[in-house]
């Protein structure tokens, strides 16, 4: 149905407004999407300008899944320390924030035998594309949140086995609280 949709009005060259709770029709059918909550506009944008960059918190969880994680904006506006260290924005941020958050997609983060990052798995879940792959890491173990890293399905991950990854600077992004 989505390629449908998106067929016929190309074919008749007009405009309609679609409203839809799925956001894969939601991204598939459009060239711009409006995320709304509670009434207000949060942002308009492409799928894929919503996708990876998200204008705040709310947006980035809603349109997928992400990393959220709370840090300081560096001076050099290129870097945020958070509490797994330093990750890299893909653009040196505009805004002079000290207290941000960033948000990371989990196919943004990839296993590497001497990655940046490294923790304890605590859970694998199996997607059949995917495995998504909970990962601990930071000083404080305990009160840390679980990193979400997307892992290929022939990867043997076990857990409470140490893992190690980097982060794709194109899927970091700058949010808004």
């Amino acid at each position: 149905m989505r390629h449908d949709v998106t067929v016929i009005l190309r074919k008749a060259n007009t405009t309609a407004i679609i409203v839809t709770h799925d956001q894969k029709d939601a991204f598939a059918v459009s060239d711009r999407v409006v995320v709304m909550n509670e009434g207000i506009i949060q942002q308009i944008a492409s799928p894929r300008e919503m996708y990876r960059c998200p204008k705040n918190c709310f947006v980035a969880q809603f349109v997928g899944k992400t990393n959220l994680l709370e840090g300081t904006l560096c001076a050099d506006l290129k870097h945020v320390d958070t509490y797994i260290g330093k990750v890299s924005l893909p653009t040196q941020s505009e805004k002079l924030l000290e207290d941000v958050r960033v948000s990371i997609r989990p196919e943004g983060c990839h296993l590497a035998e001497n990655g940046r990052y490294s923790g304890r798995v605590e859970r694998v879940t199996y997607s059949g594309e995917y495995q998504e792959v909970e990962v601990r890491l930071g000083e404080h173990h305990e009160t840390s949140q679980p990193m979400v890293v997307y892992a290929p399905i022939e990867q043997e991950i076990e857990i409470g086995s140490i893992v190690s990854f980097d982060i794709k600077a194109e899927l970091v992004a700058l949010v808004e609280a």
